[in-house]
């Protein structure tokens, strides 16, 4: 089974530049070449022979971080474009820098890993990190998500039955402090015991 890594692009900028970005940012151009990184140059404006994606380098194959992007778009704002879906093995972020940069927007780019266990973000403007953070999966969650989303998205399908698989759960969790972490455990021992 692939390591999928799910992202969520969100990309803010001034109406033209958002529309030349969904003009080129579809499904069908997508589907339309053989290689993402193809496709990226399509996205970005970079025009190079249909023959030269038939000899990629791995370094060029890879250019912007992945093989492939099974993606979805939200087109409901004229100043925003957010686009969502599965990559493989590891998020597409220098596309989301690439883009940034080529058209002066701002992108925010959350990513999770659930196989290898890292989940973040990265935030750009023109093309340039203003922000980011890695962690393990269940870290980024807790910075992430409420008490309760955190409760429902990481812990409520574990179905742990002792104390003892919750603690041992836990002392997975060492990002916790120990005011959150008895907080946390007693709702798993309300929950599962």
């Amino acid at each position: 089974m692939a390591n999928n890594c799910y992202n969520h692009i969100a990309i803010c900028g001034d109406e033209e530049s958002i529309s030349k970005i969904r003009e080129r940012f579809t499904r069908e151009v997508y589907d339309s070449t053989m290689y993402f990184t193809h496709f990226c140059d399509i996205v970005l404006g970079i025009d190079k022979s249909e023959g030269f994606y038939h000899s990629l380098t791995y370094e060029e194959a890879y250019k912007y971080g992945t093989k492939w992007f099974d993606f979805y778009i939200d087109d409901d704002q004229p100043d925003m474009l957010v686009i969502s879906g599965d990559t493989a093995w590891s998020p597409c972020l220098e596309l989301s820098r690439e883009i940034s940069k080529a058209f002066g927007v701002s992108i925010e780019h959350h990513y999770v890993e659930e196989g290898m266990d890292f989940a973040g973000y990265r935030k750009y403007s023109n093309g340039e990190c203003m922000e980011e953070y890695e962690s393990t999966v269940s870290e980024y969650y807790w910075k992430e998500l409420s008490f309760n989303e955190f409760i429902e998205m990481r812990i409520a399908h574990l179905g742990l039955t002792s104390e003892e698989e919750i603690d041992e759960e836990l002392d997975g969790m060492s990002f916790l402090e120990p005011k959150d972490r008895e907080m946390l455990r007693q709702e798993m021992v309300d929950m599962f015991v």
